[in-house]
C-alpha cells in the first residue's frame, strides 16, 4: 500500500521520480538510510527478496533489494527536497553515478546535481 499511496500514485505523470539499477545494497548503506531516515515495513517476496522503504517528511525512498542488485526509487513533492534527496543519498553505495529518469524534469534535476 505505502508504495502505491506515497511513491507512485502522488507523482503527477512521474515527473518527480529518480531511479537506479544498481549494485546490491551494502550493510553501510542500510545502516546510512535507517540513521538518516524513518524505516517504513520491510517485505519479503517480489518485487525484489526485500523490500525497504524510508522516508524524511516527503522524501520517499523505495528499494527493491536483491542478492545481486538494487533498484532504488526516490521521490519527493518538489524539485528542491527531491534535490536534497538526491545529493545526501548520491555517496551512498556509489549510487549517483547509477541515477536516471524516464521523465525530462527529473534528467534536468540530475543533470543541474551532477554540474555542481
Amino acid at each position: 500500500m505505502w508504495d502505491y499511496s506515497v511513491v507512485w500514485a502522488r507523482l503527477p505523470s512521474h515527473d518527480l521520480l529518480i531511479q537506479a539499477q544498481h549494485r546490491s545494497l551494502s550493510k553501510d548503506a542500510l545502516a546510512f538510510l535507517t540513521n538518516q531516515f524513518r524505516s517504513e515495513l520491510v517485505t519479503h517476496g517480489w518485487p525484489g527478496d526485500t523490500q525497504y522503504r524510508f522516508f524524511n517528511g516527503d522524501q520517499r525512498i523505495l528499494i527493491w533489494a536483491d542478492p545481486d542488485e538494487a533498484d532504488w526509487f526516490l521521490t519527493a513533492d518538489n524539485e528542491d527536497s527531491l534535490a536534497r534527496l538526491v545529493r545526501s543519498v548520491s555517496p551512498v553505495d556509489a549510487l549517483g553515478e547509477a541515477l536516471w529518469s524516464h521523465r525530462p524534469q527529473g534528467e534536468a534535476l540530475l543533470a543541474k546535481l551532477r554540474q555542481e
